[in-house]
């Protein structure tokens, strides 16, 4: 079940004026037939993109040994990450959407399993793509505005990679302890269930999810890049070098920055309605939707989840449009015809060279033969 509409089941299911639910179960969406197939589509392009991009990323990067720098090792963590929850929750979407309704139909063991290791997943990707763009804007303000300066072993690749693993998966943990799998009117649901005694502990852990994930980043991010921005404008390389030097060399880091920007602000953009949603819901409404919401919720929730995944094929197009480099491998990898044309120029050399050859051969045998006589 979506993070969105598992908040509005929970609330639902344990509410005493379940009248209403009970005509219309909250497991079921409601949504026109134009709309379900027309999301089931995206969600099969999306599905499409994010697993031949983010390979195609990971490709890229162990084939071609120039391009193997601490960014593109960084954005490799990224495609890992998104390629791992695009392949655990669009499936899961497709299936929701092919029959309206949250239901969980896998076997018992396999569906409490499934039901703790999915939101897991997910939850940890989404946090291992926001810490590798935190080490990619940390990466290059050192290489920007100290430039002279020993990284930290703590930007090693080595040890930051693990590092977003590891702390991705300690902070949702509780994942693994909360997601069950419960049965409702013989409908198996899988909901993230906190006890009654911890409501106002539920609330204070989307808040700090909300603010780790989300704010502190943004606020983070924005104020690194902006340096950054700053710095590269400002800068005066010291000694004689040429200004073609200086001109390259800021060009450079212009073009390494607006990789790195759109890949921050696509993402912000792509979670901004997830997390308003969740925060109205969690803070304001309190898990009860107002009536002037609630018949518009379920179409409302999915648009906004669809636009939220979109995060999980964004980074290949973006580091396709910014990066020539990473268009030149891309070429590389999927193009064969430039074998052929290789082939096919090597051919036209030898046909060239063919004539010359014997050309020279005649001069020389009617050379020896005047000598002869």
């Amino acid at each position: 079940m979506s993070i969105l509409a598992s908040q509005a089941t929970n609330k639902t299911l344990t509410s005493n004026t379940s009248t209403r639910a009970l005509q219309n179960p909250p497991w079921i969406i409601s949504m026109s037939e134009d709309s379900r197939i027309s999301l089931i589509a995206c969600y099969c392009v999306l599905l499409l993109l994010a697993v031949f991009g983010n390979s195609s990323v990971v490709a890229i990067v162990c084939k071609n040994r120039q391009m193997q720098t601490t960014m593109n090792f960084l954005i490799v963590n990224m495609a890992v990450s998104d390629l791992a929850g695009s392949l655990v929750t669009i499936p899961r979407k497709l299936s929701v959407l092919s029959i309206l309704s949250y239901e969980f139909d896998a076997p018992d063991i396999l569906g409490k399993i499934l039901c703790k290791l999915c939101p897991f997943i997910r939850d940890v990707s989404i946090t291992i793509s926001i810490e590798s763009m935190v080490a990619i804007a940390l990466d290059r303000f050192l290489a920007v505005v100290y430039p002279m300066r020993s990284k930290p072993r703590i930007l090693n690749m080595k040890f930051m990679i693990p590092l977003t693993w590891f702390a991705g998966s300690a902070m949702f943990s509780l994942n693994i302890v909360l997601f069950e799998l419960k049965s409702f009117q013989e409908i198996h649901l899988c909901l993230n269930e906190w006890p009654v005694s911890f409501l106002i502990a539920r609330e204070a852990y989307y808040g700090a999810f909300i603010t780790l994930s989300f704010i502190v980043p943004t606020v983070a991010l924005t104020a690194l890049y902006f340096t950054i921005v700053c710095k590269i404008k400002s800068q005066a390389i010291p000694g004689q070098r040429s200004l073609e030097y200086l001109a390259r060399r800021r060009k450079q880091n212009t073009n390494i920055i607006k990789l790195s920007a759109a890949i921050v602000l696509t993402f912000f953009v792509c979670w901004l309605p997830h997390h308003t949603l969740g925060a109205l819901m969690t803070f304001v409404w309190k898990g009860k939707l107002p009536k002037s919401v609630g018949p518009f919720f379920d179409i409302i929730s999915e648009t906004i989840e669809f636009v939220s995944f979109m995060s999980f094929a964004t980074n290949p197009v973006i580091c396709l449009t910014f990066s020539s480099k990473y268009k030149d491998c891309m070429k590389k990898l999927i193009l064969i015809p430039d074998l052929f044309s290789k082939q096919r120029q090597g051919v036209l050399n030898v046909n060239t060279q063919r004539p010359t050859n014997i050309s020279q051969e005649m001069i020389t045998l009617s050379m020896t033969n005047l000598t002869v006589t």
